[in-house]
């Protein structure tokens, strides 16, 4: 008879570094060692069940004392870099970085590792081992979330037993408890070690294992949740009303905020995939659109004041994008913009960008800009034919028809802030031209093109024909 535990991890990552190995080694442990696995439940027993008497639990980490057998899952080994400010930074003094690696094990998400002990526990020393294993959280770094259930025998996979040293694979050493077994071993602090003069810690060995080569877990592929709006609307609550020239500022706000309410890395908000590369294609992902009290009106002139905030993802939001916005209440800000650095904001609704924003959707013959537009490339020749040729392309990049015409429009088009706050200075300020496009036939918006589009710049709006 046995004693089997089935080890998840549902993250799909396993911290830790095996206990003769510095953490810049890059070097994970892997299977989790035996002497890691008891001194888990150890602290369970002390933190979550301390009503489970010593002589019980003691009894119960003698017996699995022994090194176990291991049936592992696919896996592979991947690690981040961290550069950590080192020691001077106490001293309130400027001084280097030091690199910290994070080496850990990668799983598929719904992975299995059974860990099968030579004996076989009956009565309360099963029931205290049910218990305990309800208690562990995490295995080696807290990073390592893991769950933990007693089964009746172990499953599928590749078989790892202690004492193998022949056959193709990886002999790997792990720590783990050496006879007789003493249950105070496993409280003992690296500093209390190292006084002794001691590498490891006292009542331990290590076992070999021979871990066969094994293939790299297949990557899941996840059904992507359904886009249920393409749009949101969200109106400033404050009586102090952004001026329209900060409309880049106030779409930077937005979309760090919309990101920091999201558990995840949103792509439709932040424009960027896992990597943290730019996102390519028909501009799918949020604009973040600000708006006057008069254009949400249908004019294009007239108040100076933002008071609208209009969120349009061409390729939608799902749920939990849409869950994440409707909490945003509060926009902050690290530099004053109008002299105020807070403001709170109101979801009014989600849904089409007709529902949300019919002011912005047409469909017309003519556009006119709202806010500046920045070309994005250089082209030649007369100052109206560059930026027709640029207009074009920008709204070819987003499947829409080229203009057959374009004006010069006046306006104080230089006073609108073109460049980012806190990534970028007023050096990196880009050009402005107001414009005046028509189209061969109707349009439909909205209409955001060029540089900084995405945060507020290049915004047209329909003009309706007297």
């Amino acid at each position: 008879m046995t004693t089997t535990l089935a080890i998840s991890f549902p993250w799909g990552q396993y911290h830790a570094t095996p206990w003769d190995r510095g953490a810049n080694e890059g070097i994970a442990e892997w299977p989790p060692a035996p002497w890691r696995l008891l001194r888990a439940l150890y602290s369970s027993w002390k933190i979550h069940s301390p009503d489970l008497s010593s002589s019980v639990v003691e009894g119960l980490l003698s017996q699995l004392s022994d090194a176990p057998t291991y049936v592992l899952p696919p896996h592979s080994e991947a690690h981040t870099r961290h550069y950590m400010p080192d020691s001077k930074h106490h001293l309130g003094l400027s001084g280097d970085t030091v690199k910290t690696l994070d080496t850990f094990v990668v799983t598929n998400r719904d992975a299995t590792i059974w860990v099968e002990w030579p004996v076989s526990l009956h009565g309360e020393h099963m029931d205290a081992l049910q218990q305990l294993v309800e208690g562990v959280r995490y295995l080696g770094r807290a990073e390592s979330i893991v769950e933990i259930a007693v089964v009746p025998e172990r499953g599928i996979g590749a078989v790892v037993a202690p004492g193998a040293h022949a056959g193709n694979g990886t002999t790997v050493r792990l720590l783990a408890p050496s006879a007789p077994f003493d249950v105070g071993s496993l409280v003992q602090t690296t500093l209390q070690i190292r006084k002794q003069r001691q590498l490891n810690p006292v009542g331990t060995q290590w076992v070999s294992y021979l871990r066969p080569p094994v293939a790299a877990p297949t990557r899941q592929q996840h059904e992507l949740p359904p886009r249920v709006a393409s749009a949101m609307r969200f109106a400033i609550a404050d009586g102090v009303l952004p001026s329209r020239f900060d409309a880049v500022v106030l779409g930077d706000l937005v979309r760090r905020a919309c990101m920091s309410r999201h558990s995840e890395r949103s792509e439709a908000f932040a424009g960027k995939d896992a990597d943290g590369i730019p996102l390519r294609g028909l501009h799918g992902h949020a604009h973040y659109i600000s708006l006057t009290p008069v254009l949400s009106s249908g004019h294009t002139q007239g108040s100076e004041r933002l008071n609208t905030v209009v969120v349009w993802a061409p390729a939608g939001f799902d749920e939990s994008e849409i869950a994440a916005a409707e909490g945003l209440r509060d926009l902050r800000s690290a530099e004053f913009i109008d002299g105020v650095k807070h403001r709170r904001v109101t979801l009014l609704g989600s849904g089409s960008i007709g529902d949300m924003a019919p002011e912005l959707v047409g469909p017309s013959e003519v556009w006119q800009s709202v806010t500046p537009y920045s070309p994005v490339h250089h082209h030649r020749g007369s100052l109206e034919k560059q930026l027709l040729a640029d207009v074009c392309r920008e709204l070819e990049s987003r499947g829409l028809p080229p203009a057959v015409e374009l004006d010069l429009v006046e306006g104080p088009w230089l006073q609108f802030r073109r460049y980012r706050p806190g990534k970028e200075r007023i050096q990196r300020s880009r050009p402005a031209h107001g414009l005046r496009l028509r189209f061969a036939s109707p349009v439909e918006g909205p209409l955001v093109i060029g540089q900084l589009s995405h945060f507020g710049l290049g915004l047209f709006s329909p003009v309706t024909p007297r």
